[in-house]
């Protein structure tokens, strides 16, 4: 748990919108790629000791995205975001494209076919793409704007 400050903080950087995004996605993915437990002890904990986890979330990232909310919004009021989209849905969007594969694992690797090295090899192309994904998704391009 002691690396979701640290990927917290990335929203925190002085970066333009599009790159803190992309370098945040990558960032999240990769951690959670090398810890993969943490997704499902983050639910385990929701499920057993949810005021435990609510409190560490109090304490250690609720302040911390505060700057981004921010930014999201600013970004939203000089029409910057895609259909008005709220800062929480910008997250969750997030934390959803990058946490569900690995919370998925068993059933998309049935659903897929796939091995434990052909999964590292679907994160590792998720890696790749996610990134931009999300920009798109949340950000108009500049013939949008």
């Amino acid at each position: 748990m002691r690396a979701l400050p640290q990927i917290v903080s990335l929203l925190n950087k002085e970066l333009p919108l599009e790159d803190k995004i992309r370098e945040f996605v990558r960032e999240y993915l990769s951690v959670i790629k090398k810890n993969p437990e943490i997704p499902s002890f983050i639910i385990r904990e929701l499920n057993t000791n949810p005021s435990r986890i609510q409190e560490f979330f109090r304490a250690q990232v609720a302040k911390r995205i505060q700057p981004f909310i921010e930014q999201v919004k600013d970004a939203s009021e000089a029409g910057i975001i895609k259909g008005d989209l709220p800062p929480e849905q910008v997250i969750i969007n997030i934390m959803s494209l990058v946490i569900f594969p690995f919370i998925g694992k068993p059933i998309l690797q049935i659903l897929f076919n796939i091995d434990n090295s052909a999964f590292d090899d679907f994160v590792d192309q998720r890696l790749e793409y996610l990134p931009d994904f999300v920009v798109e998704m949340t950000l108009k391009s500049a013939s949008e704007l």
